[in-house]
């Protein structure tokens, strides 16, 4: 059984290793590959598709839709069985996405080092990927609340300041990583009320984190917002943090890489414009045609009824930022 979120939007395919295995080397293999992305794999097929691209395709392909992006996943913690999420998830929108992250820990030598690898990679976009261990190291509970708030600034003064380099030796695109909420409670309900708790302090750096990317204009891959849905346990799991310090777990990786491809598409003006609906059995319940208009579910008194409005405003909502109906 698989363990976590899936990619459940996508369809299954009974066939998928088989249409996998039938493909020949070659650019020509390229939009078969694509296809095989757009469907509901979990994190060994990711990885398997990843290297049969590897080998089939080792190069980007001539009549791209966009061109090819370098990004390069700046991180705190292990990160490289994140990366083949994050390149399956570009074929999933026809993107060629090239990965480069610098040795463990070594994330601001390389961004500061002009002879780096980093540098020589040269990348279109860089992902801050910073763990919460690392950034919140010294916040102790029980301290001053005006000297933690003091040093939540600094911290994400400190990352701002990464933003900008990254800007200058690039002038690519700055994704920031929010943290997921890894620690556990000490007042429960009242978390609020302990300066310093780890918890608390990760609620405030993102936040922080948050204020700063709109103010910049830094994309934020909201990773703590994707926990509250899915729940922690899904994507970390401490034994796997003290053994490799891996924050994310691997069988996300799937849904982590896609997350990051919709943010990278979208900065390239290839995100979604338009929402197509149906009416029948779609916006209400029924078919006007067969039922008419007393035999239709919507409005309140009904559980379906409401459930259809709930859908109208959820639309209607989605229009009023910018999506074409």
């Amino acid at each position: 059984m698989m363990r976590g979120p899936e990619l459940h939007w996508l369809p299954r395919q009974a066939t998928w290793a088989q249409a996998l295995s039938s493909q020949v080397p070659g650019a020509a293999a390229w939009p078969g590959l694509c296809g095989l992305a757009r469907t509901r794999i979990d994190a060994l097929e990711t990885r398997t598709l990843d290297r049969k691209r590897a080998g089939l395709v080792p190069e980007p392909p001539p009549d791209l839709v966009s061109p090819p992006i370098r990004l390069a996943v700046l991180a705190s913690s292990t990160v490289d069985h994140l990366l083949a999420g994050i390149r399956v998830g570009g074929m999933r929108r026809d993107l060629w996405i090239e990965t480069h992250t610098p040795g463990y820990g070594q994330y601001v030598a390389a961004l500061m080092d002009p002879g780096s690898a980093l540098h020589e990679f040269q990348p279109t976009a860089v992902l801050f990927a910073l763990d919460a261990h690392h950034l919140l190291g010294g916040i102790e509970p029980g301290g001053e609340a005006s000297e933690i708030e003091r040093r939540i600034d600094q911290i994400a003064g400190k990352i701002a300041s990464y933003w900008t380099l990254a800007r200058q030796a690039f002038r690519c695109q700055v994704i920031q990583q929010t943290l997921p909420p890894v620690f556990e409670p000490l007042l429960g309900n009242n978390e609020h009320r302990l300066p310093g708790s780890p918890y608390w302090a990760v609620q405030q750096l993102n936040a922080t984190l948050r204020r700063r990317a709109d103010a910049e204009g830094v994309d934020l891959l909201a990773l703590d917002a994707r926990v509250a849905v899915d729940g922690l346990a899904a994507w970390h799991d401490p034994a796997l943090w003290h053994r490799s310090k891996q924050e994310v777990h691997p069988s996300v990786a799937p849904v982590y890489g896609d997350l990051v491809a919709r943010l990278l598409v979208a900065a390239r003006g290839r995100s979604s414009k338009a929402l197509v609906l149906d009416l029948d059995n779609t916006l209400w319940g029924g078919v006007i045609g067969d039922d008419g208009l007393e035999g239709i579910a919507i409005g309140l008194g009904s559980a379906l009824g409401e459930a259809f409005v709930a859908f109208q405003r959820y639309v209607r909502d989605l229009s009023r930022r910018g999506v074409i109906l």
